[in-house]
């Protein structure tokens, strides 16, 4: 359940080169050195590729096993049509990981979504003493992806004394991570194929100030 196919993570950190002892503004006006000297910049890039998962019936068919693992039985699509239907679609009602063509849908009054449930026949109810044939971690979730950045200042007072000021910012550009949160077909899933969750965090800014000695 937690085998992750790619993960790449790429940490850049960056002295910028100016004020004392730097190739540029060495030698400067000693306010203006102070002002643009130990200044650093630095990022971490993350992508993943999401954990797996499989659809299933909801339902107990065989020695009692456990309804929220057991498989669905594949219906009227095979299991690459199905794979084939998957990806992130963005609809004026909500963000669905299945293509809402596959959908029975409706809406309120005001045009907002009360269910969204998968159309008879595409996954069936497996056999009484059977399990569903729908491949158990046979697909994947959402890709991952996150860029933080840092901005940091230390001012020298003395030869090992320094006046820190740091900028930390999670997930910089406020990426949405979807997440699957329901894998159930079953009859009464209202929210199958939808989008309500995502993983990770939201942009998050700190500020940090401190002495070094």
């Amino acid at each position: 359940d937690q085998d992750q196919r790619h993960r790449f993570v790429a940490n850049v950190v960056y002295d910028l080169p100016f004020g004392t002892g730097r190739s540029y503004l060495s030698n400067t006006w000693a306010p203006l050195r102070k002002a643009v000297e130990g200044w650093t910049v630095g990022t971490i890039v993350t992508y993943q590729t999401g954990t797996p998962w499989y659809v299933t019936s909801g339902r107990s068919t065989f020695n009692q096993f456990n309804s929220g693992n057991n498989s669905a039985q594949l219906g009227s699509m095979t299991f690459e049509q199905f794979r084939s239907q998957l990806g992130v679609f963005r609809t004026p009602v909500g963000v669905f990981f299945i293509d809402p063509r596959n959908l029975d849908i409706t809406t309120n009054s005001s045009g907002d979504l009360t269910s969204a449930r998968l159309k008879p026949g595409i996954f069936v109810q497996p056999d009484v003493g059977t399990f569903g044939n729908f491949p158990m971690n046979s697909l994947f979730g959402p890709n991952f992806t996150q860029t933080d950045f840092s901005l940091a200042k230390r001012t020298y007072f003395s030869e090992r004394g320094n006046v820190e000021f740091r900028m930390t910012v999670f997930n910089i550009f406020n990426h949405a991570n979807f997440n699957i949160n329901t894998n159930n077909f079953q009859f009464d899933a209202t929210t199958f194929g939808r989008v309500t969750a995502t993983t990770g965090n939201e942009r998050q800014i700190s500020f940090n100030l401190g002495v070094n000695w």
